[in-house]
């Protein structure tokens, strides 16, 4: 940490004892941790030289699947958090969090491979298949628009009913949240707000 400022050496510090008293208390971990030089959970947006903030903002979905894994499990599961598009497809691998890979003891080739961190939801996810819980780790992240695409028809059409179904769910949101959004354009002008401060909310997405 040669040469970091020392707001920051301070607060990795502080992490670092976190770790250290959830270890020394036996609980295994500890709860959320930031690790960027805010010290905060929450980031706040990038905005430009106007005080704009500096994101797309147009209407947004994300193609996930079983394969879907690591980042691919990460992002999806931001998206989805913040109500900022659709997921649709297949819920994704949940390998979760960071990944760290030992070797397997000496006088061998193998590996072992640990998860490090637990990825926290936003809230927690309550499935069939497992107890609700607020991780992406073997829970995974479940889409809006379940669609499969490993199906026989998708194979024997090289994909086409796959590309239709999710063509279809895109321009439906697109139409779906433009006149959301025309609305909500008219309530901010009549109440004054500024635009750029606006939530996003899609209204419910149908395919037929």
């Amino acid at each position: 940490m040669t040469g970091a400022p020392k707001h920051v050496v301070d607060l990795l510090g502080a992490r670092l004892q976190d770790v250290r008293t959830a270890n020394s208390e036996y609980r295994g971990r500890t709860g959320p941790l930031s690790l960027n030089s805010s010290g905060e959970l929450d980031l706040l947006p990038v905005r430009d030289a106007d005080g704009s903030i500096a994101a797309y903002d147009k209407p947004l979905m994300v193609l996930i699947d079983e394969f879907s894994a690591s980042a691919a499990d990460f992002f999806p599961a931001v998206i989805q958090d913040n109500n900022r598009g659709i997921l649709f497809g297949w819920r994704t691998m949940g390998a979760g969090g960071s990944v760290l890979t030992l070797d397997a003891t000496s006088y061998t080739e193998g590996v072992a491979s640990v998860t490090a961190s637990l990825m926290n939801r936003k809230n927690p996810i309550a499935t069939g298949e497992y107890p609700t819980a607020p991780y992406v780790e073997n829970i995974g992240v479940r889409p809006d628009i379940e669609v499969d695409y490993m199906t026989r028809e998708n194979l024997m059409l090289e994909g086409q009913p796959f590309v239709e179904a999710f063509t279809a769910a895109m321009v439906n949101h697109i139409r779906g949240v433009s006149a959301a959004q025309r609305s909500r354009r008219g309530t901010e002008e009549r109440t004054s707000r500024d635009p750029r401060e606006r939530q996003y909310n899609p209204r419910p997405i149908s395919l037929h």
